[in-house]
């Protein structure tokens, strides 16, 4: 089945870049977007630690019920470790600099 899918692992590319921009350009207006798409990913994740790397959108395709998270769970833990290294570096800037957000 082919369909759009969101959120997608790769999504957490944009979160870094978002990131990565403020920090070099000194222009944070992106700050709020790098989180919303980092944590976003994180919805790939279950609860019980199961996980799928999208979720195939919309509701049906050709007719046929679609939203649903693909069965080829691959890849997802992009989203783990660069959400994770996010909130690290975040943390650290906060540290160098001395200041609460």
């Amino acid at each position: 089945m082919l369909g759009d899918t969101y959120p997608h692992y790769w999504s957490v590319l944009s979160g870094i870049v978002f990131e990565a921009y403020g920090r070099l350009t000194g222009d944070h207006s992106f700050q709020d977007a790098a989180r919303a798409a980092l944590r976003g990913s994180l919805s790939l994740f279950a609860a019980d630690g199961s996980a799928s790397c999208a979720m195939v959108f919309p509701q049906t395709v050709n007719g046929e019920r679609a939203c649903f998270w693909d069965p080829w769970a691959n890849d997802q833990d992009w989203a783990l470790y660069y959400a994770l290294k996010y909130e690290d570096l975040v943390r650290g800037l906060k540290e160098f600099s001395g200041k609460e957000k």
